[in-house]
């Protein structure tokens, strides 16, 4: 038996996926979890946070190769984090709509000043970590995940600080 190419093997499971597939309507039918105050997390907002986090893990990444020491690894975990973020979100998305989300490659970042770009990167984490508080309040069965993401943004601010206690 000859293994299947990569092509065979995506064919193989987009039918298995549709073959699977319940629409997000009929769930929601099902489970009851329809409700306006459970769906804080539609799949616009979601591929949304998705691109976010997808070009906060590009640009956390761009910084550590700009960095040494201690605070490039604090980068590297800090860009692993927001990747793992946004494949959290692209799980729900799929969860919500049965199809796997495809945000697009993130633009490369531009940056110019590393002590700027740090300081504003420290104001958008805790603007994340307010938001993602927000959103779990009508989250639904996704509101432990986006607590804890809060938690980790907010984190990241943290590393930020530090980061920039050694850089200035």
């Amino acid at each position: 038996m000859q293994p299947l190419t990569e092509k065979q093997t995506q064919r193989v499971w987009s039918r298995v996926m549709n073959a699977q597939a319940v629409p997000a309507a009929q769930m929601n039918e099902q489970t009851g979890s329809g409700s306006a105050a459970a769906d804080s997390l539609t799949p616009e907002k979601l591929l949304e946070l998705i691109r976010d986090e997808r070009a906060d893990s590009a640009l956390c990444a761009h910084l550590a190769c700009r960095m040494k020491g201690k605070a490039q690894a604090m980068l590297r975990e800090m860009a692993r984090q927001e990747a793992c973020h946004a494949k959290q979100f692209g799980a729900v998305y799929f969860l919500k709509t049965g199809k796997k989300a495809c945000p697009g490659r993130p633009e490369a970042p531009c940056v110019t000043c590393i002590n700027e770009t740090l300081r504003q990167r420290y104001t958008e984490e805790h603007a994340a970590h307010e938001a993602y508080e927000a959103l779990a309040e009508n989250a639904g069965t996704h509101r432990c995940m986006l607590l804890k993401i809060a938690e980790e943004e907010c984190s990241h601010a943290q590393m930020i600080l530090c980061i920039l206690q050694t850089c200035l």
